[in-house]
């Protein structure tokens, strides 16, 4: 596995991770990604396209819940859940994803 992808795989774990913290609450992509500049800064996600890809990674792998008025309209805001299977995955139950770190 080449360096960027096992920064793609530590990215994913880590926003997983961040949606986690805000559980039963979701949370909007901006203050996401304030979140994860402040706090794992070392990870240099620096915009909201990066940040969506994550979060669409992890929406098609059923790790988090999605929901914006345009996914087309890049002013529009996203807001994440994690889902139950997400909590599951980072608390090392299922099947590991190679894509998602686990243990972050």
């Amino acid at each position: 596995m080449s360096a960027n992808n096992k920064l793609d795989v530590l990215r994913r774990g880590r926003v997983l991770q961040r949606l986690s913290l805000e559980d039963p609450y979701s949370v909007n992509d901006a203050a996401l990604l304030t979140a994860l500049k402040v706090y794992d800064s070392e990870l240099k996600i620096v915009s909201l396209k990066e940040l969506r890809q994550i979060l669409k990674y992890l929406h098609g792998h059923g790790l988090c819940v999605l929901i914006a008025n345009n996914y087309m309209d890049s002013n529009t805001p996203w807001v994440a859940l994690i889902t139950s299977q997400g909590i599951d995955y980072l608390s090392g139950i299922g099947e590991t994803l190679e894509g998602v770190e686990r243990g972050c």
